[in-house]
């Protein structure tokens, strides 16, 4: 993942990440701009508020635009406008994220419950990101392991991984 500014420590292979400072924003290395890509994002440790989403690869990590959020109050994000989505999150949830980027949405999951798509236009190709909330902590997967909590994604929605880009969409 790649992270600015410094504020937290990385560990896991830069798959978890705990916040010391607020403000912080990590993306996933590889983003695409076509496909059906999905990951998991475990809420490991939470004290304020978190977005878990995706984040424009061509964006300035300091940048609200080219964002899509689902905030731990339970709101959408979209280019930093806050407007009312689905349940809460904390301590312990999975927040899964799947992403058609052929169809223009994006739909989260709160510990495998739909919390339903949201539609948005691609301007450019997009990465699975997280930021804000000092003291709260992350893990990520992108389909290096089995998914979490035997969670399956939805058929056709594949892993963010190398093997399952072409040429074509990675960013």
């Amino acid at each position: 993942m790649d992270h600015v500014p410094t504020g937290g420590t990385w560990s896991d292979g830069n798959l978890t990440f705990a916040y010391s400072t607020t403000g912080t924003v990590n993306r996933s290395t590889l983003s695409a701009t076509s496909g059906k890509y999905v990951a998991q994002c475990l809420v490991t440790a939470i004290s304020g508020n978190i977005n878990v989403g995706l984040f424009g690869s061509a964006t300035d990590l300091n940048s609200t635009a080219a964002s899509i959020y689902y905030r731990s109050t339970g709101e959408k994000v979209i280019n930093g406008a806050v407007t009312a989505y689905g349940a809460s999150y904390t301590t312990n949830d999975l927040i899964r994220i799947e992403a058609d980027f052929d169809a223009g949405t994006v739909t989260f999951f709160k510990n495998n419950v739909s919390q339903g798509a949201i539609s948005y236009t691609l301007s450019s190709g997009y990465a699975f990101a997280h930021n804000n909330g000092a003291s709260t902590t992350v893990k990520w997967n992108f389909g290096q392991v089995t998914w979490f909590n035997s969670e399956t994604p939805t058929t056709g929605f594949l892993a963010l991984c190398q093997a399952n880009l072409t040429s074509e969409v990675v960013t």
